[in-house]
């Protein structure tokens, strides 16, 4: 069975799995020691926990794999390169994680759409210059909208409400995002799906999180980024064993 065969498969036999479960260790939040940062505003940096942010499918630590499903209604050929730096970045083997999420992290191209169903975590939406103008997204390139999961969404995976995201949208002003060059076109996606991952736009220093706007994009998930992914967002979230 392939990865993502495994991921439909996580998802349709959650509840199944978590009924096998004979023991369970709360993740506590440990913060490695690094040098003091002045500038570094962790409650900036990201926008909160789950499960008020970010998705159910992170939730259990010790899963593999942890995939992430992206729906586009135009899969772009930035998309696919940039899901493959994801997976390179966000990689099992990050001493940040701590052991979580062993089979690393990764983003798979779900399908080529307009339209979401509950398989879709992350959308992208491409819109023209009426479009954009007409949402009232202003002088930007990108707009990050997200929900949280209904209790009935939440209930057909035997979880209780809060359970994440569903669904993370990111509009995206398409004039503005062909005019890029490849390079950036990857940056920005990287920084726009890690809204998606439950972070702020953040210049305290060097991050994911840099905006383009008020500090220069950075096209790569940090140390830093790693960290606060495990030990803020899912600062909560147990080992399942």
């Amino acid at each position: 069975m392939n990865d993502h065969a495994i991921g439909r498969a996580r998802r349709d036999k959650r509840s199944a799995a978590r009924l096998l479960l004979v023991a369970v260790i709360a993740a506590g939040l440990v913060l490695p020691s690094r040098p003091a940062e002045a500038t570094h505003q962790p409650l900036s940096h990201v926008k909160g926990t789950f499960p008020a942010h970010g998705f159910l499918w992170l939730d259990d630590l010790s899963f593999y794999p942890s995939e992430l499903w992206v729906y586009s209604d135009r899969c772009k050929s930035a998309e696919s390169t940039t899901w493959l730096a994801v997976k390179a970045q966000l990689s099992g083997s990050s001493s940040e994680f701590r052991g979580a999420w062993p089979g690393g992290i990764s983003f798979y191209a779900a399908r080529c759409t307009s339209s979401v169903d509950n398989s879709t975590d992350i959308m992208l939406d491409y819109m023209t210059a009426t479009e954009w103008s007409a949402a009232g997204h202003g002088n930007y390139g990108g707009h990050h909208h997200y929900s949280l999961a209904s209790s009935s969404w939440c209930a057909s995976f035997y979880v209780t409400y809060p359970c994440g995201y569903h669904i993370s949208r990111i509009h995206i002003n398409e004039p503005r995002f062909d005019a890029y060059s490849s390079s950036y076109k990857v940056s920005f996606l990287l920084h726009e799906t890690a809204h998606s991952m439950g972070f702020s736009d953040y210049c305290g220093h060097v991050s994911v999180a840099n905006n383009g706007m008020y500090c220069p994009l950075t096209g790569s998930w940090k140390s830093v980024d790693k960290t606060m992914l495990r030990d803020w967002v899912y600062k909560n979230s147990p080992v399942f064993y």
